[in-house]
């Protein structure tokens, strides 16, 4: 919307009001939409959603746990965290080995050692 006025000293003054929402670009996979309607801002497949504060439609949602490349300053996204999480479970899994000791340092153990001695 466009309201053209003149100031008090002759010039033109121009209110200029945008829409609630603003669609940039005309090729779909790039455009950029500020929508004050729902709080969401979208470039391209991505979508910054304000009200539950999260960032969806990333396209960087693998990991490979045994050649780790990194993208410095580039955010995980919860399937690479995921991935990250099982793995780390499956190697802890594999070791087995448990120690209970008491207070006075005496303890039991399970797992694949006949047996710890734990002093105080």
């Amino acid at each position: 919307v466009l309201t053209e006025t003149t100031n008090d000293k002759g010039g033109k003054h121009y209110d200029i009001k945008l829409a609630e929402k603003i669609v940039l670009g005309t090729d779909a996979s790039k455009q950029i939409t500020l929508d004050s309607t729902t709080g969401e801002v979208k470039a391209g497949k991505v979508t910054i959603k304000g009200e539950p504060g999260t960032i969806n439609g990333l396209t960087n949602t693998t990991w490979n746990p045994s050649k780790p490349v990194a993208v410095s300053g580039q955010a995980a996204t919860e399937d690479q965290l995921k991935t990250v999480t099982d793995h780390i479970n499956s190697e802890i899994a594999n070791y087995g080995f448990k120690v209970i000791a008491g207070k006075e340092g005496t303890g039991t153990t399970t797992g694949t050692v006949e047996e710890t001695k734990v002093s105080k």
